[in-house]
């Protein structure tokens, strides 16, 4: 993979920065003014105007309901965020629970059998805004709740890591990797990366158009794995801490965790990291079978 990507890099010479450019830069320019709208309402610490704006766009008709669920759960994770950084200034827990509902419902959104889905980094906002409510809540609960939402819990955030562990995985072909300018087609005059405008001839002006698009999904597909790779180790320590908040407070049950580690993550090193975190830190330690799988 790395290789390949050097090898290409040197063909366009100039594929990196353009690669490299700030996600949001790409967002169209009424999105971006809704995300630079969400900053200003956090500022000012307008949490019933943002509550609104969630209300409206997010609705049946609203123009983020019109997008795809990758495009409108970004907006709607920052909006979230947004307003619980609020409410956490204010201990208003009515409006706390609201957030965490439509959280929630987010997140149920999801469906693996489709492609238009929330994005991994927006998973792991909204199960980290739902993370005072699994970790926190010991004390108000019997056991048996308690239990049960600390499962709860690690099922969401292991659910996102094992969406990141997949996206990783997939290994990009070469003729994947992405070029800075389109070339454009054989026997055309012209420069790679010139305007379709500058071709006469429909048919090849189409070719060039076609060729165009497909490169923009390359250039996005590799920006979104270069993302996630610098956000790994950040995604772990939050994968770690939550199970180490939660599994760490009796009743312990490291039978039921080794059993989700099973079910979710894929490689036994990182399994043997997340139990790491827990055993010795309970009132008894109990033997790790990941332990040794953690060495090789």
């Amino acid at each position: 993979m790395r290789k390949e990507i050097t090898m290409r890099s040197k063909m366009t010479r100039h594929v990196f920065p353009l690669l490299t450019v700030v996600f949001w830069a790409a967002l169209s320019f009424a999105r971006d003014n809704d995300y630079t709208r969400i900053i200003h309402l956090r500022e000012a610490k307008d949490s019933i105007a943002l509550e609104r704006m969630i209300i409206d766009s997010s609705g049946k008709n609203g123009k983020w309901s019109q997008m795809g669920k990758e495009e409108s759960g970004v907006l709607l994770a920052h909006a979230l965020k947004s307003w619980n950084s609020i409410i956490n200034e204010t201990d208003d827990k009515k409006s706390l629970e609201r957030v965490r509902e439509y959280a929630e419902k987010i997140l149920s959104s999801y469906n693996a059998q489709e492609t238009n889905n929330i994005s991994v980094e927006t998973e792991f906002d909204l199960v980290c805004i739902l993370y005072e409510k699994y970790t926190y809540s010991k004390d108000q609960l019997t056991d048996h709740a308690w239990t049960h939402a600390r499962r709860k819990g690690a099922k969401a955030f292991l659910h996102a890591w094992q969406r990141l562990e997949k996206a990783l995985a997939e290994d990009m072909e070469a003729n994947d990797l992405p070029q800075e300018n389109v070339d454009i087609p054989e026997g055309v005059p012209g420069f790679p990366g010139m305007s379709s405008e500058r071709i006469k001839d429909p048919g090849r002006r189409a070719e060039y158009e076609e060729a165009t698009r497909a490169n923009k999904k390359n250039i996005d597909a590799y920006n979104k794995r270069i993302r996630l790779q610098n956000s790994k180790k950040r995604y772990f320590r939050l994968v770690r801490k939550y199970l180490e908040s939660t599994y760490t407070i009796a009743p312990y049950d490291n039978q039921e965790l080794s059993a989700l580690l099973d079910d979710y993550v894929e490689h036994p090193g990182t399994k043997a990291e997340f139990m790491e975190g827990i055993e010795g830190k309970q009132g008894v330690s109990e033997p790790s079978r990941y332990k040794n799988a953690k060495q090789k």
